[in-house]
């Protein structure tokens, strides 16, 4: 059905060019979760307009996906 579940965020400037890509009014929405790297990313990823969901802990894609997989449950 194309609809996306996550947005994984692995620098500051890949949640500012997120941002520019997805209109406001869905980055406000709970249409999808957020996942970053790093408390760095997820700074910019708020700033940008974004709810952050989950954050690696090991600051890598394996701990982004650790980090998905926690909140998940």
């Amino acid at each position: 059905n194309r609809e996306i579940d996550w947005v994984a965020l692995s620098s500051p400037s890949i949640a500012s060019a997120m941002a520019r890509l997805i209109p406001e009014e869905i980055r406000q929405t709970a249409a999808f979760k957020v996942a970053t790297i790093s408390p760095v990313t997820s700074e910019a990823a708020r700033a940008a307009g974004f709810t952050v969901d989950a954050e690696a802990a090991s600051f890598t894609w394996p701990g982004i996906l650790d980090a998905i997989q926690a909140f998940e449950g």
